[in-house]
């Protein structure tokens, strides 16, 4: 459906979810004319967070998968990332890991940031990062500790760290041959 501007659009922002309708947008780039009724939309539309079956309810215990690591002068480790599950708090205490030898090592939260502002707690389904330090007395964090597959897990879990697995993977496309061991 071609949106126009006298459409309102609160109706097609409650159509979504039943997937009977597809707005169309018509903006300039030029003038920005029709981008105020795209953000009014947009801002309408139901989050799909907790019907896309990806993350676990806020209430789940801990689990944040760390996409990067970022060294912050006067600030120290900053860890982004992505909740799976739970709820975190400045001030929590969590589990790092698996390091090396498979181990998870206590960190506490001492601050949230999401979409690059400081927030009171990050939830299930949000995309944030996380200024942490070590529990472990005499220990420091620092960037040679992390390495990809890392997460932060709710301080009273038992994780158990997997080093191999197997997988069947189907490539639909791709630009060069793939042999095994690529």
């Amino acid at each position: 459906m071609l949106v126009g501007p006298n459409d309102d659009v609160t109706v097609l922002a409650k159509s979504i979810p039943s997937k009977k309708m597809c707005p169309i947008f018509t903006i300039s780039s030029v003038t920005g004319e029709g981008l105020n009724k795209l953000k009014e939309f947009l801002s309408l539309v139901p989050s799909r967070v907790n019907t896309s079956g990806h993350f676990g309810a806020v209430t789940d215990p801990v689990e944040f998968f760390i996409d990067g690591i970022y060294m912050v002068t006067g600030v120290g480790v900053v860890v982004a990332g992505t909740m799976l599950a739970g709820t975190v708090k400045p001030g929590q205490s969590l589990q790092l890991g698996p390091d090396k030898t498979g181990l998870f090592k206590p960190v506490q939260v001492r601050s949230i940031h999401h979409k690059r502002v400081e927030v009171s707690s990050a939830q299930s389904g949000q995309a944030v990062c996380f200024s942490i330090k070590s529990l472990v007395k005499k220990e420091q964090l620092k960037r040679t500790h992390f390495r990809k597959g890392m997460i932060l897990v709710d301080k009273d879990a038992t994780p158990q760290p997997i080093f191999d697995f197997e997988a069947e993977v189907v490539i639909l496309h791709h630009a060069t041959t793939i042999k095994p061991n690529y």
